[in-house]
């Protein structure tokens, strides 16, 4: 997969919202800036609007404004040094399975030629075709277990990590005082792939100026990392039973 590009740096990884004064509405129901008499209250429909706005941020808050920030958890994901270092891994055991595959095969097609040099119905025929088929099957079970091993670890490895970046993501925010991160997807949308395109309609944020905070996380993430080669990285090769 290549490599996404980069944004410029989130400055505080803060924008401060600024506020709007919604005091009236006409009947077709587009919402303008009215004069307000003094000591006459806010009617109950602009009342409404009122606190409508300081909920989606659109008002300061009564503790201080709202303050978002997105970020690009595909990306992070994407570039985090210990998955890179684990889709080596996985990488590395799936090229050793391939191997272990093509042997066997390459056993059960010298067990199928020499199973022609049998008569049928003899006990040596049935002998070699029981092997035959065992051999077979236990490919196929190995296979299986393999695959089912691999989606399982990497799973739960992927879950590690996405708990990793949320973790961080918190800390982040609470010193910035940011209240609000909203996920996103920085890569262009290629209109020549499906899976591009229906990612890209269904995101979120449809624009944003100087929020993202991938880069800064990113940072943090790798400031921590441990050292290449701390991860077990030794190919799981399946035993022939």
């Amino acid at each position: 997969m290549a490599t996404m590009g980069r944004w410029p740096g989130f400055q505080q990884g803060v924008l401060k919202v600024k506020s709007v004064d919604l005091t009236g509405q006409d009947r077709l129901g587009s919402i303008h800036p009215a004069p307000r008499v003094p000591g006459r209250p806010h009617s109950s429909g602009a009342a409404l609007l009122l606190a409508l706005a300081a909920l989606l941020g659109g008002l300061p808050a009564a503790q201080g404004q709202t303050r978002v920030a997105v970020i690009d958890i595909e990306r992070v994901l994407h570039e985090h040094p210990r998955l890179i270092q684990q889709r080596d891994v996985f990488r590395r055991e799936s090229e050793a399975m391939q191997a272990y595959i093509q042997q066997e095969r390459a056993r059960m097609k010298k067990m199928a030629e020499r199973l022609r040099e049998y008569k049928p119905g003899t006990d040596a025929y049935r002998q070699l075709e029981k092997e035959l088929a065992n051999a077979d099957a236990d490919l196929t079970v190995q296979m299986q277990l393999k695959q089912k091993d691999v989606g399982t670890r990497e799973a739960k490895i992927m879950y590690q990590a996405y708990m990793e970046v949320v973790s961080l993501v918190t800390r982040y925010c609470q010193r910035n005082g940011i209240s609000v991160v909203l996920r996103y997807r920085s890569k262009p949308i290629d209109p020549e792939d499906p899976r591009s395109i229906r990612a890209g309609l269904l995101q979120g944020v449809v624009y944003h100026r100087d929020l993202d905070i991938t880069d800064d996380i990113l940072a943090e993430i790798k400031r921590g990392i441990p050292p290449a080669g701390s991860m077990s990285s030794r190919p799981q090769i399946p035993r022939r039973r």
